[in-house]
């Protein structure tokens, strides 16, 4: 090329040249996004899961007082079996699937008046008839269950949430 000779020229179009500089600009966000949403994304899914734990505890919890008051309220008609009552409603607790893997500790009695599972109230009355004792008891079961609502790999990351079940039964003594 001499001095004579006329140039060249390169015309770019700055609107072409844009674009690929864009796509170029945006390789990396893709990723980037994924190292930000993706521990949001990892606690919401253990929230949700601790979260539907607590729910089967609750569940699970209710269901075992219900059957425990009834164990109780069949065991035994007698106003003075309540050491027995309560001694077989430790028995049924203590053999139902579930609750020692799903309360941390065991379950311990919801009896606000003592330590025990079982509260009774009886109401006896003497009839004409044949001088027989009649009347009813109301039989009341409840237990505490304290879970962490996780399963083994995120023990102790959530919080320990504590569920009651109270359930009652009726006995009539004939």
């Amino acid at each position: 090329m001499g001095y004579g000779t006329p140039r060249r020229e390169v015309v770019i179009d700055s609107a072409e040249f844009a674009d690929v500089g864009g796509a170029r600009s945006e390789r990396g966000s893709a990723s980037l996004e994924l190292v930000l949403v993706l521990p949001v994304l990892v606690l919401l899914v253990l929230f949700v899961l601790w979260a539907g734990r607590g729910g089967r505890v609750a569940l699970v919890t209710d269901l075992a007082a219900g059957e425990a008051a009834t164990v109780a309220a069949l065991y035994s008609d007698d106003p003075n079996d309540s050491a027995a009552r309560e001694q077989v409603v430790a028995q049924m607790l203590s053999a139902r699937p579930g609750l020692d893997f799903l309360c941390v500790g065991g379950v311990r009695g919801g009896d606000h008046e003592g330590d025990g599972f079982v509260d009774e109230r009886w109401v006896i009355f003497e009839t004409e008839l044949q001088g027989r004792s009649r009347g009813f008891g109301v039989i009341g079961v409840s237990l505490e269950c304290v879970t962490d609502g996780a399963v083994a790999p995120t023990r102790h990351f959530f919080p320990n949430v504590s569920f009651e079940g109270w359930a009652t039964e009726i006995v009539v003594v004939d």
